[in-house]
């Protein structure tokens, strides 16, 4: 998704919620969908905003394409007039990922130790959070899918522990 939620100060792109009060919490992160792609689809043909979209149509779904055509246009101009995502957010057209905080207990432990699973994108406001929270000690991707995070979250977190899947390893080794 685009990352432009939260670069204005208007919109912040968290919200956090404690599973387990003082133990596990669950950070979303908000984005929005991707209109980059729209250029993409454009120039391959796919033009669901053009003009002659509505009319290859079947009838029976071209007064509701021109609505839908409409709504999207008025909220692609409100956001560029706005210079942010904010009404495109408030229209339901978001990504969101969750970024999972446990706290470590154990003999071991000294109380602060945290683990990050899939972490999110590190902007000031989440680091914040995190330091009033404890130490990341753990920063875990279970998969392949969701690394496009870790390379800066590691170097927020230099001392932390990276355990990653096979496949997360060997993506983050191949793209460097």
């Amino acid at each position: 998704g685009c990352d432009v939620l939260g670069g204005d100060g208007k919109y912040d792109p968290y919200d956090y919620k404690e599973l387990v009060e003082g133990k596990l919490w669950r950070v979303r992160y908000k984005t929005l969908k991707d209109f980059g792609m729209y250029g993409f689809f454009k120039m391959c043909g796919l033009d669901f905003l053009g003009e002659g979209t509505v009319e290859r149509a079947p009838e029976a779904v071209r007064a509701l394409l021109r609505e839908d055509q409409k709504i999207i246009g008025e909220l692609m101009a409100k956001a560029k007039e706005e210079g942010g995502g904010g009404a495109l957010l408030e229209a339901g057209l978001e990504n969101s990922q969750d970024m999972i905080v446990a706290r470590l207990e154990g003999p071991e432990r000294n109380g602060r130790e945290l683990m990050i699973f899939n972490p999110c994108r590190m902007r000031p406001a989440v680091m914040k959070w995190l330091r009033e929270l404890g130490d990341v000690a753990y920063i875990v991707s279970g998969s392949g899918y969701h690394t496009n995070h870790l390379p800066l979250t590691g170097k927020a977190y230099p001392d932390a522990k990276l355990v990653c899947a096979g496949i997360a390893d060997a993506k983050l080794s191949a793209a460097g």
